[in-house]
């Protein structure tokens, strides 16, 4: 499995979703800026895998997502909790693998 199946799968169970769900997470703004940072960071960012899996995030916006998130992961605390939890959890499964 890759990486970017791996994050995807712990960002559906951490939020208790199954993977044909994922269109419904991304639909929320604060999940769609948690699922970028994270295939970011982890460096899996495939602008067009992105685009094909879901609706809600495209080419143009891609960019100014992942500055925001950026942004919100230094001033939200809540954003910061969750996605360091999501990042420390995908980091277990990728030693895992």
């Amino acid at each position: 499995m890759d990486k970017y199946n791996i994050i995807i799968l712990n960002l559906c169970k951490y939020y208790g979703i199954e993977f044909k769900e994922l269109d419904l997470l991304l639909r929320d703004r604060e999940k769609r800026l948690i699922f970028l940072l994270l295939i970011k960071n982890f460096r899996c960012l495939d602008v067009n895998k992105t685009i094909d899996m879901t609706r809600y995030i495209n080419e143009k916006n891609i960019k100014v997502n992942l500055k925001k998130a950026e942004e919100k992961v230094l001033i939200n605390k809540q954003f910061r909790e969750d996605y360091f939890e999501i990042e420390e959890k995908i980091k277990k499964n990728f030693k895992n693998a």
